[in-house]
């Protein structure tokens, strides 16, 4: 299946944010119940243990995702005391309110461009589910960022481009309307939107499926880690399936001196 560069409604602008939570809370929760990066979890703890970082720096956060769980399980299983420190293009003061008073969660109340991150946020680089939203080109640009700034970069995408999955995908509907009781925060636009006016499912439809269409294989990302001629970068890439979602990932750091 060749990559298409479609428009997701999430991308807009101009798109309304009341709408653009019916997205990112639905997935918040899909995460939670699902925890698909839990299986490799082991790859943040090698990350971790081969560059000694324990603070993270995470790209595109939106409203967390799946750091709100993972960061317990990681400290559990690493022993270590880890910060992440949240970033966005477009910081969200309501969303900071609600991420700050978790331990070990930080929201940068300033706006980080993924394809340049300053200088002085130094940390293991993750971005989680947002890295199929990038063309190509600028794709490339937030492995080679890391890379001239000498620092790790992990990549997880719950997104898998195959016909398999495209057709898979579309019953995202059913687990919206499912789901949408238990979703966070509890509101009457919410259900109006789901379950009087059908946004919802149209929306959340439209850009998993367009997701599926721009979302990098590993021999994709392997490929444009190659592209940085970084030799003393360790990178690995691979995908797998949990609970029937299909994941994506791509792992980079600086191999120790010898």
């Amino acid at each position: 299946m060749k990559r298409m560069q479609i428009f997701e409604f999430t991308d807009l602008p101009w798109w309304p944010e009341v709408l653009r939570s019916l997205l990112t809370d639905f997935l918040e929760l899909l995460m939670k119940v699902t925890q698909p990066f839990s299986p490799k979890i082991s790859l943040l703890t090698e990350v971790m243990k081969e560059t000694k970082q324990t603070r993270f720096v995470d790209l595109c956060s939106g409203s967390g995702g799946p750091w709100l769980s993972l960061i317990k399980d990681l400290q559990k299983i690493s022993g270590e005391n880890i910060s992440i420190l949240l970033t966005d293009k477009y910081p969200n003061s309501e969303r900071a309110k609600k991420l700050n008073p978790i331990s070990g969660l930080n929201y940068f109340p300033y706006s980080v461009d993924a394809l340049a991150v300053p200088s002085d946020l130094k940390g293991i680089r993750t971005l989680f589910n947002g890295f199929h939203h990038f063309p190509p080109d600028y794709a490339f640009d937030i492995i080679n960022d890391a890379v001239k700034n000498d620092q790790p970069i992990v990549v997880f995408e719950i997104l898998q481009r195959t016909w398999f999955d495209f057709f898979y995908f579309m019953l995202t509907p059913i687990n919206l309307l499912l789901l949408t009781p238990w979703v966070q925060p509890r509101s009457i636009t919410r259900l109006i939107l789901t379950y009087l006016i059908p946004i919802a499912p149209i929306v959340v439809s439209w850009d998993s499926l367009v997701s599926i269409l721009r979302c990098y294989t590993p021999e994709e990302l392997m490929n444009m880690a190659h592209q940085t001629n970084a030799k003393h970068y360790i990178w690995k890439t691979g995908k797998y399936r949990h609970k029937g979602l299909p994941v994506t990932f791509l792992v980079g750091y600086p191999a120790k001196e010898k």
